[in-house]
């Protein structure tokens, strides 16, 4: 089956790339390895500009409206700063990702539950091959993550990414977020508001322990601590960091480095 354009992967990059393109009225097929709705690791904070942007429903995903931010340093003096309006939003990302792909299969994307294997170019396009079959379109999205296999057919390798470890516990943040540094070399500790509860997490491009660094950081604070999870998260210091890809090939989100 050919269609105009497939997209690899059903998180926030893919499913918005199908949307938009299936808007626009060409044939799209959507494939996700994961059943729909499913849990993902993230602390799920939107920014009030990107929010804009979203297809009209996802109001009712809003979990927290953040309006402050304090900035600490090893948990001593903070600076804090307050906006007149709303800077950024929280969302829960099961939630919030199944919206997303619900919206581009309405607009008229097909959704393909499979892996995807692999492709070959073609005269007029790609074969694209998958765990369910093989199809052919003029245009390949890569927006399969971090370890995103469209990238790595492409011969990018992530060379520079965070590693980070989070856990969701009981706690208030109301409308405020807080970033802490010095607990890493080359990184941040952050406390977000996650509905009723928080999001507490650690991010370093270091070698540090970051479970005990969470763990003592927890015990300081008195916040609960449960078995945090862990990924990982690009980052870009330059131009050539970003791989945008080539040749009818457009690499999206964590497969871009465009964290």
């Amino acid at each position: 089956m050919r269609f105009d354009a497939i997209v690899v992967g059903g998180g926030p990059a893919g499913a918005s790339s199908a949307y938009h393109l299936s808007r626009k009225g060409l044939k799209v097929l959507l494939i996700e390895k994961e059943n729909l709705p499913r849990f993902k690791l993230c602390a799920g904070c939107i920014s009030a500009r990107a929010i804009r942007l979203l297809p009209d429903g996802y109001q009712r995903l809003i979990l927290n409206t953040i309006r402050a931010g304090r900035l600490g340093f090893r948990g001593l003096e903070e600076t804090r700063a307050e906006a007149e309006g709303a800077v950024a939003h929280i969302v829960d990302r099961r939630d919030f990702d199944h919206f997303l792909v619900s919206k581009a299969l309405e607009a008229g994307a097909e959704l393909l539950r499979a892996e995807f294997l692999g492709f070959e170019r073609e005269d007029e396009g790609y074969r694209v091959y998958t765990s369910w079959g093989t199809f052919e379109a003029d245009l390949l999205v890569g927006a399969d993550g971090f370890y995103s296999k469209v990238a790595k057919l492409l011969g990018y390798r992530k060379k520079k990414f965070f590693r980070s470890l989070e856990l969701f516990t009981d706690g208030d943040m109301e409308d405020e977020v807080l970033i802490e540094t010095g607990y890493v070399g080359r990184g941040y500790l952050w406390v977000f508001p996650h509905g009723d509860g928080i999001s507490l997490g650690v991010a370093s491009t270091g070698r540090e322990d970051l479970l005990r660094i969470l763990k003592d950081y927890s015990e300081k604070k008195g916040i609960k601590f449960h078995h945090p999870r862990g990924w990982h998260i690009p980052f870009v210091e330059r131009d050539e960091d970003l791989h945008a890809g080539r040749e009818r090939i457009l690499l999206v989100g964590d497969a871009a480095n465009m964290t």
